[in-house]
């Protein structure tokens, strides 16, 4: 298996299960409001959620299962949380196949990122100081 520089051959095995452990999580979730699957947008970004958890793991040295599992459930839970709490009781006051209805049905994808970035950044501020 090559290896690519800098890499001790971890992420060759974790992250792409890491990745199908989302994408298996992510199909199972509905989106029962709006009569359809969750939405791509929602499934992208808790993708990308798990690889950035991953990499700021590598890069400031902490546990990298750990972060990844850590980003992905803070990003699913915040996103099922805020869609239950936000768009759900919003969603009969908008119009059907408005762009209100799309935005709407977007904001729980960016009040997760913005507690993914909070998670992110108190996980990075746990570690111990590289010089202790």
């Amino acid at each position: 298996m090559r290896q690519y520089e800098g890499s001790d051959g971890i992420d060759l095995i974790f992250l792409p299960g890491l990745v199908y452990i989302a994408l298996r999580f992510g199909l199972h979730i509905n989106n029962n409001t709006m009569g359809e699957k969750m939405l791509f947008l929602a499934k992208l970004c808790g993708i990308l959620t798990l690889v950035w958890f991953y990499m700021a793991a590598k890069n400031h040295g902490g546990p990298l299962i750990n972060w990844s599992v850590i980003g992905l459930i803070g990003y699913w839970l915040t996103w099922w949380l805020s869609k239950m709490l936000i768009v759900v009781p919003l969603a009969g006051m908008v119009t059907k196949h408005s762009v209100t209805e799309f935005l709407l049905t977007q904001l729980p994808v960016f009040v997760a990122l913005a507690a993914c970035y909070l998670i992110r950044k108190k996980l990075i501020a746990s570690l111990p100081a590289a010089g202790q």
